[in-house]
C-alpha cells in the first residue's frame, strides 16, 4: 500500500544486496594491484646485499620494501670466454696463395765446335753463322796507292770467305767498275776459299786491258765479288766494297 505522506521508505533487500555487489566489484580492481605488489618475489633483488630490488616492470631498480625476507641467491653464471680477434685483411687485399720462389734464370750452355774442327767458342744467344760460303769484299785499291795523271794504274781487292764452307772449286769472278763502268777483271785465281780464309785478288783482265791509264778527275771505284751469281750464298749484300780518289 502507498506510505503515507511524510514517512521514510526503507530500501527493500533487493536494493540492498545490488548496491553491496556493486561496492565489492569497485574495490577488486585496487585490492589486486595491493596483493600483488605486496607477494610479488624479491629474485630480482641487488644479488651484492646493496638493499635494491629490481623494478617489478622491469623499468629499473626500486628500494627494497623495509622487512622483506632477504632474496635467495641465483645461480652463480659461468664467465664468458673471451674471443679472440679475427684478422681482418685491408680493403682490396687479395688473398695468397703461398710464397712464390723463382729459381734463377737459366742460360743455355755456349755453343762449341765439332769434334776435329778448330776450337771456337760462341756467346750463348748468338746466332750461328750461316751455313755454306759466304764471300764478302773487305777493301778496294789501286796500285800504285798515289795516282796522277797518265799514270798506269791495276786495281786489286781482297776477299774472305765469312762461311762455314769451301767455296766452290772455279774463280770468285770479281769485276772492278769505275763509276759504274767495268774497267778490268780477275779471274785466273780458280783455287777455292777455306772458311775464314782471305786473298787478294789483283786485276788480270777486262775489255781493253788489265789495266786503266789515269786522267784528271774524280773516281769512285767498286770491286764485286761473284759478279756473276755462280755462287749460292747465304748473303748477297757483302759482295761489294767501294773508294773514291781524284786524278790532279
Amino acid at each position: 500500500m502507498p506510505s503515507p505522506p511524510g514517512s521514510i521508505r526503507r530500501p527493500s533487500r533487493r536494493t540492498l544486496a545490488g548496491a553491496a555487489l556493486l561496492l565489492a566489484l569497485g574495490t577488486v580492481p585496487v585490492l589486486i594491484p595491493l596483493v600483488a605488489t605486496r607477494d610479488a618475489p624479491t629474485a630480482g633483488q641487488d644479488l651484492a646485499g646493496r638493499g635494491r630490488a629490481a623494478d617489478p616492470s622491469g623499468g629499473g631498480m626500486v628500494p627494497a620494501v623495509p622487512g622483506d625476507p632477504p632474496a635467495a641467491p641465483g645461480p652463480a653464471l659461468a664467465p664468458l670466454s673471451p674471443v679472440p680477434p679475427r684478422a681482418v685483411p685491408p680493403t682490396g687485399a687479395l688473398p695468397t696463395e703461398g710464397p712464390r720462389t723463382t729459381g734463377p734464370a737459366t742460360t743455355p750452355p755456349p755453343t762449341t765446335s765439332p769434334p776435329g774442327a778448330p776450337a771456337t767458342t760462341r756467346p750463348a744467344g748468338t746466332p750461328a753463322p750461316p751455313a755454306g760460303a759466304d764471300l764478302e769484299v773487305t777493301e778496294v785499291s789501286t796500285v800504285p796507292d798515289q795516282l796522277a795523271e797518265g799514270y798506269v794504274a791495276t786495281f786489286r781487292a781482297t776477299v774472305r770467305n765469312v762461311g762455314t764452307a769451301a767455296s766452290p772449286p772455279g774463280s770468285p769472278d770479281i769485276v772492278f767498275l769505275l763509276d759504274g763502268v767495268p774497267v778490268s777483271w780477275s779471274r785466273s785465281d780458280t783455287s777455292s776459299l777455306r772458311p775464314g780464309e782471305e786473298r787478294l785478288y789483283v786485276a788480270d783482265g777486262g775489255p781493253v786491258s788489265a789495266t786503266w791509264t789515269a786522267t784528271r778527275g774524280r773516281y769512285r771505284l767498286v770491286a764485286i765479288v761473284d759478279a756473276g751469281d755462280r755462287i749460292a750464298e747465304p748473303s748477297e749484300r757483302n759482295n761489294s766494297a767501294t773508294t773514291a780518289f781524284r786524278i790532279r
